[in-house]
């Protein structure tokens, strides 16, 4: 098929590759070889799609990586990997499997790096601080997909358990509108106040802040 397709070159070197006996010395095939041999490196590679996606992947993903969020780098790499299987088989017949294996492998480690620890730490807490871990992984996870409403809770749950910086941010969570909370300094004031008594100077502050509670004056 290479040969009727006028791809002289791959053509001589499946020629050689499958029926030149053991030993046989490829020079021996005609001249053209030599130099086609050279575009096949290229012409002929099935894995083409692959590189260029790897490739765009990795330069765009660098780029946005140090102008925005890192995070993002494995997503773009699926994606410019399907946009190049795609592209291949389109343009050049090649097949789009590597492609698809690479892209969904990229996925797959984006999954395994940034979504699954957020997860299985939420599941698996049970102290305070285990909690409150939960909560700080929820609501940065993967930079850009945080859930608040579940970091939310999980920080109350820290916070009843008498965790002084979970205390503090249900308390400014209330005060500022942090996790989406509506804000209400009334509700506020309980975190705070016994964030203060363990020894929260920072909630004392919010306490004192006359913006949020303002003093009577005498």
């Amino acid at each position: 098929n290479l040969l009727e397709d006028e791809h002289i070159g791959p053509g001589w070197w499946c020629v050689v590759h499958y029926t030149l006996p053991s030993g046989r010395d490829f020079n021996s095939t005609p001249a053209r070889f030599s130099a086609a041999s050279y575009a096949f490196s290229w012409d002929g590679c099935e894995m083409k799609s692959l590189v260029i996606g790897v490739v765009l992947g990795a330069i765009i993903g660098l780029a946005v990586s140090f102008t925005f969020l890192y995070s993002l780098w494995l997503p773009i790499t699926t994606v410019t990997l399907l946009l190049s299987a795609l592209f291949g088989k389109v343009a050049w017949k090649t097949p789009a499997a590597p492609s698809l294996i690479g892209g969904a492998s990229a996925w797959i480690i984006y999954f395994g790096v940034f979504w699954l620890p957020p997860e299985m730490n939420s599941r698996r807490a049970s102290t305070p601080a285990e909690h409150a871990l939960a909560a700080r992984e929820l609501a940065g996870r993967a930079q850009i997909f945080g859930d608040d409403d579940r970091a939310f809770a999980h920080l109350v749950i820290a916070a009843e358990g008498d965790h002084v910086p979970s205390l503090l941010a249900v308390g400014e969570a209330y005060l500022y509108g942090h996790y989406h909370v509506e804000r209400d300094p009334s509700k506020a004031r309980r975190w705070l106040e016994r964030a203060s008594e363990l020894g929260s100077k920072e909630a004392s502050r919010e306490l004192s802040n006359d913006y949020h509670y303002p003093q009577p004056k005498s």
